[in-house]
């Protein structure tokens, strides 16, 4: 009998542990990492300028901009009057050392599909759309490096249009006072790279473009904008 009753009372304490251990809350498992955001890294970003050797021996002046994200702008001046004419706009993507760029004609609407190659700081491509085609080679711009975002009021003047007048604050946000009011954001897929994507909406005007920040002689700050729907313009800091 002596030994039943520590026998009991060590299978009684064992039995009060094992409760005890069993009534602590489970620790909830670790949510899962989100998933790393998508990015097309493509080396070869930057702003490219050059001419095409078109099929009938003409000239014209090309520039390529190609962000970090792939969203790419194709503006072509066939006419030699300093704005383009034919404004390709779509994404580019990197496979086995090429670029390939699949997009919509400006002009029109139609599908592009066009291959860039670079090397040594050179882009080539072949061309070919409607009413022009030749082999294209733009070398890449100094200005392609960013030396600060776009900040400030900004505007041009059109013979048929009138004033068209926008402002950019600190934060990106993008204000449009003339011709008609309208907002949207400028932001940018590499901050090393003179770049931006503007989204621009109002009655008057719709703009999904890239925007390159240069200079003017005198100082004065000056917005290179091409995108969709054959877009491209420029805008001077007053």
């Amino acid at each position: 009998m002596r030994h039943l009753i520590p026998g009991l009372a060590a299978c009684v304490l064992l039995a009060a542990c094992s409760d005890s251990g069993d009534s602590r809350p489970d620790t909830p498992p670790e949510p899962p990492a989100p998933p790393p955001p998508a990015v097309t890294d493509l080396d070869s970003t930057g702003i490219y300028r050059g001419q095409i050797i078109t099929d009938d021996d003409n000239l014209a002046l090309v520039t390529v901009s190609l962000a970090r994200d792939g969203v790419t702008a194709v503006a072509i001046d066939s006419d030699d009057d300093e704005i383009a004419d034919i404004v390709l706009w779509g994404d580019t993507s990197e496979s086995s050392g090429e670029l390939h760029f699949s997009g919509s004609d400006g002009r029109d609407g139609s599908s592009v599909e066009l291959t860039f190659s670079v090397e040594d700081e050179v882009l080539s491509a072949a061309i070919s759309l409607n009413g022009l085609s030749g082999d294209a080679s733009a070398q890449l711009a100094a200005d392609s490096v960013a030396s600060g975002a776009p900040e400030g009021t900004f505007a041009r003047e059109d013979g048929i249009g009138g004033l068209t007048e926008l402002s950019i604050a600190a934060d990106g946000s993008v204000t449009l006072s003339s011709p008609c009011s309208g907002s949207g954001e400028l932001g940018a897929a590499d901050s090393a790279v003179n770049l931006y994507r503007l989204s621009l909406e109002s009655d008057c005007l719709n703009w999904e473009a890239l925007v390159s920040v240069g200079s003017v002689e005198g100082g004065g700050a000056l917005l290179s904008v091409s995108g969709a729907d054959n877009l491209d313009t420029r805008l001077y800091q007053p």
